[in-house]
């Protein structure tokens, strides 16, 4: 019976849905009580440390190499082309 508790709709199940006043007709809108949302403490303070931007991965960093070695190639390849006719 648990596992057919967790597959019910939000609305059935008891204490998930804030009633506003007017009862189970919330304009088509389903709202959802985030008061026994439990989140980590240094969830935030984690994301904040390492920005995305502030130092790539090396393997990244490989790969824009790699990738700007490959546009040079091809670009000294078509300056060597002779003249079309």
């Amino acid at each position: 019976m648990e596992k057919a508790a967790r597959l019910a709709p939000p609305e059935e199940i008891t204490g998930s849905v804030v009633s506003n006043g007017s009862g189970n007709h919330n304009r088509g809108a389903i709202v959802v009580d985030t008061g026994a949302l439990k989140l980590p403490e240094n969830l935030l303070a984690a994301e904040e440390k390492k920005s995305m931007w502030s130092r790539p991965e090396p393997v990244v960093i490989f790969i824009m190499c790699a990738a700007l070695l490959f546009i040079a190639f091809i670009a000294w390849l078509i300056t060597g082309m002779p003249e079309a006719k």
